[in-house]
Formats: C-alpha cells, sequence, structure tokens
C-alpha cells in the first residue's frame, strides 16, 4: 500500500512538473517572439542612413554605460561616462565599486586601454596603436566604410559586424533612444583580448 501511494506520488509529482516547465516555455518562447517583432519594427521604421545623418550632426550628447574588459592576464568592470560638447570630448571611467579611476580628454579607444594598465604584449599594443578609432563615434556605430575592412549588414543597413585592424566589433544589440536607433551591445575582439560596452543612457544635451 506503501509503494502503491509513493508510486502515485511520484507520477503525480512528475505531473505537476512538466506542467510547470511547459508553462515556463510558452511564456519564454512568447516573450522571445514579442521582442524580435519590436526589433524588426523599429528596424523598419528607422533609415540607416538618414539616423546616421542625424547622429553626425548632433553637437551636444553624452553616453554612459558599463565596460568589462578581459585577456590572458587581466580584466576589469567598470562604467564610462562620455560627454560630447562642440566637438570637445571628455571620458570619465569608473571602476565597478563607482571609484573613479580616470578622466581624459581623449576618448581614443587604443588610449582607454592603455589607462586601464592593462599587461598587453608588444604584438597586443602595436594591434591596438594601429586601431586609431574614436570611443564614441564606435559606440554609435558611426563608422566611416571606407575605414573598414569588411562590414556585415542586416537587411535594413544596420552594421552587425566590421573588421577593421584584426579586430572584430560586433553589434549585439540596437535599441531606440531619443528617436535614433544606436547600439545597446558592443563587443570588440582583439588579439587575445574582449572588451564589451553597454549603452545604458544617451541623452541629447
Amino acid at each position: 500500500m506503501c509503494k502503491k501511494n509513493f508510486l502515485n506520488y511520484f507520477i503525480l509529482k512528475i505531473t505537476s512538473n512538466s506542467r510547470y516547465l511547459l508553462l515556463l516555455l510558452v511564456f519564454l518562447s512568447t516573450l522571445t517572439i514579442v521582442s524580435c517583432n519590436n526589433i524588426d519594427s523599429l528596424d523598419k521604421a528607422i533609415n540607416w542612413e538618414d539616423n546616421q545623418t542625424k547622429i553626425i550632426s548632433l553637437t551636444d550628447y553624452s553616453i554612459i554605460g558599463s565596460i568589462s574588459f578581459k585577456n590572458t592576464t587581466d580584466s576589469f568592470l567598470g562604467n564610462y561616462t562620455i560627454n560630447h560638447q562642440n566637438n570637445a570630448e571628455m571620458l570619465i571611467l569608473r571602476d565597478f565599486f563607482g571609484k573613479q579611476v580616470f578622466s581624459s580628454v581623449s576618448t581614443d579607444f587604443a588610449s582607454l586601454l592603455m589607462e586601464l594598465g592593462i599587461d598587453f604584449s608588444s604584438d597586443e599594443l602595436k594591434t591596438i596603436t594601429s586601431l586609431n578609432i574614436n570611443l564614441s563615434s564606435l559606440l554609435l556605430a558611426n563608422i566611416p566604410s571606407e575605414r573598414v575592412d569588411d562590414m556585415v549588414m542586416d537587411q535594413h543597413g544596420f552594421p552587425l559586424k566590421i573588421y577593421l585592424n584584426n579586430h572584430q566589433v560586433d553589434f549585439a544589440q540596437y535599441q531606440s533612444i531619443n528617436e535614433l536607433m544606436i547600439p545597446k551591445k558592443i563587443v570588440i575582439t582583439g588579439i587575445d583580448y574582449q572588451a564589451t560596452f553597454s549603452i545604458k543612457n544617451f541623452s541629447i544635451i
């Protein structure tokens, strides 16, 4: 009798768990479909060339987000702020705990990595310094096509990947802020290192 009750309880438990698991899968599938539809509708609503023309014409704006960096020997996790006013920029970098690491009027990507105090190999240093790219332009996907070695775009003209000077840049996701389409996550992969930026706030001043 005890064995029978235990067996019935065991079957009931599996059935109940399976029902919850099925409901969870249905919920996640619905959420994914809705998210994809939202992204597709945004892509179709905004022309990429017009979008970039508006971004280039901006004179005063700020970008706030997070940064993570790792290579074979070091890592860094923190937050950044870029203030752009009248073609002049200020970069402020803070660590994970909010302590300011440094501030600089240069937003050159290579200079940022140098300021992190990361121990790069000579080959890495040579590749990074040859990149010669402005960080804010990179974060906003404002990269002239003639400066890249190759570029992969989606059907609406949005850059998904760019390749330049032995680096791969992935624009993992886009978001609509202030009627502009800008990247949400940017992953830069070089020789034995990777830097990931997210844009949490983009404000037109």
